[in-house]
């Protein structure tokens, strides 16, 4: 009498005792290698595939011709400002994983200066915090005075390595363009 179930895949290896073998490490490996490599291939062309930029959302729209070379730098700059601020008052990151409340509730990322540091240490550090706040506002501002919609695309693909969703019209590249003109501007990678 027959079982009950799904027939087996006549096709795939198997142990003797019925359990189907796994394939091994470097061919899942290759897989997802050959994986990514066919997604940028999609979103980039064939030819530039191995480029580094490729890789992030930023250096896409570099290579797609979109964004300059020096909009892209500004782009990063402005994204590592962010995130050194939000490093400095322990903001949670972007990203899902940051966001789990035994992270939150155990104080992960908590600095404990005073233990650690002499009062110029402190000094020192409350200082570097207090420019660093500073130089994020002043690029905040500029980011600002390209409107809305730029600092909205700005955020998405420079801070949250995200491409601009074609459902989303609060966003486009060319909004993008125009926000990380004006922090290319603000931090005097081009001129007016």
């Amino acid at each position: 009498m027959a079982k009950a179930g799904r027939k087996r895949k006549s096709n795939a290896p198997r142990y003797q005792n019925g359990k189907a073998k796994s394939r091994p490490r470097y061919e899942r490996r290759d897989d997802i290698r050959r994986t990514v490599m066919e997604q940028r291939r999609r979103i980039v062309g064939a030819d530039k595939v191995l480029d580094q930029r490729a890789g992030f959302p930023l250096g896409v729209y570099e290579l797609r011709g979109q964004i300059t070379a020096d909009e892209r730098r500004a782009g990063e700059k402005y994204a590592e400002l962010v995130m050194a601020v939000r490093r400095d008052y322990d903001v949670p990151r972007p990203d899902a994983k940051s966001n789990y409340p035994s992270d939150m509730l155990s104080g992960f990322g908590r600095r404990h200066a005073d233990e650690t540091m002499t009062d110029e240490q402190l000094r020192q550090e409350r200082e570097a915090r207090a420019d660093r706040l500073k130089r994020y506002n002043r690029a905040f501002e500029a980011l600002q005075n390209a409107g809305r919609r730029a600092n909205r695309s700005v955020n998405r693909v420079a801070v949250n390595d995200r491409f601009i969703d074609d459902n989303d019209l609060s966003t486009s590249a060319s909004d993008l363009k125009a926000g990380l003109r004006a922090l290319a501007l603000h931090f005097g990678y081009v001129r007016a």
